[in-house]
């Protein structure tokens, strides 16, 4: 009977964690004004129904932002265009320290443009270093890491909102993708 998971070479195990983890921290940036905002929404001057505003914002940017993925890659590189998406993923995520709705707002776009081109990335390199016969399974776990993000951010955000605030809370993602985009070593 053929393994249900087989072997995956470091070649393809590698960039394929390495993406997970990155894919994953940018949707914990997505999912995190809706899990803070209870918490939030009095210091962000918004009410807390307001927010599927700036989650459709989020998709909307990250829609037109997506399709100009392959330009991008093909400009910078998959590892640098990883970087900046990281990085605009820890600015975005440091603009809500303003509290206000325009920062919202401008948080909002900037996710937006890091998402977009964040899983077309990931699939462009995954497609050069995965076997055909293993393109389906290392696919599927990529996809995996947008429901991780959301895992996190339902588990890491409030409990450390509840120890520390909102703004510790926040900062976490801030760390995790400064840290990913310096530590990022896909080939």
């Amino acid at each position: 009977m053929p393994s249900l998971f087989p072997a995956l070479s470091r070649a393809v195990l590698h960039p394929l964690i390495c993406i997970f983890m990155m894919q994953a921290v940018v949707t914990m940036a997505i999912y995190s004004l809706s899990v803070i905002i209870p918490v939030a929404s009095a210091d962000l001057r918004i009410s807390p129904e307001s927010v599927g505003f700036y989650v459709s914002a989020i998709y909307a940017t990250s829609t037109v932002t997506g399709l100009f993925s392959g330009q991008l890659v093909n400009r910078f590189g998959a590892r640098l265009l990883f970087r900046l998406m990281l990085l605009l993923t820890a600015m975005a995520v440091l603009v809500l320290y303003f509290s206000s709705p325009l920062a919202l707002i401008a948080m909002a776009a900037m996710l937006g443009v890091a998402s977009g081109p964040l899983n077309p990335t990931g699939s462009q390199v995954l497609a050069q270093v995965t076997p055909k016969s293993q393109r389906a399974l290392v696919f599927s776990l990529k996809q995996c890491a947008t429901p991780a993000g959301g895992v996190l951010a339902g588990i890491v955000l409030p409990s450390v909102m509840l120890t520390a605030g909102w703004r510790v809370a926040m900062f976490t993602i801030v760390v995790a993708a400064v840290l990913f985009a310096i530590v990022n070593a896909l080939p």
